[in-house]
């Protein structure tokens, strides 16, 4: 007759990724006290489908103060 025996580990790893905590973000350092102080910039591209004037690039630009959002081709 067989003899089977318990496997040490009994949580796949997918139980064991599901399992984990998330963790916090780290808290901003510098908040921006004024309008214009502190801009994200972020350039995307190139994209696959051209834009109307035929832009393959896109900037994004958010103010960190007043999260006013701009986006440039």
């Amino acid at each position: 007759m067989l003899k089977i025996s318990k496997p040490s580990n009994t949580l796949c790893e997918a139980c064991q990724h599901g399992k984990q905590k998330k963790c916090r973000f780290k808290t901003k350092e510098h908040f921006a006290s004024h309008p214009l102080e502190l801009i994200h910039i972020d350039i995307c591209g190139p994209m696959g489908i051209k834009g109307l004037d035929g832009e393959l690039y896109f900037m994004l630009m958010i103010d960190d103060y007043t999260r006013m959002t701009v986006i440039s081709s």
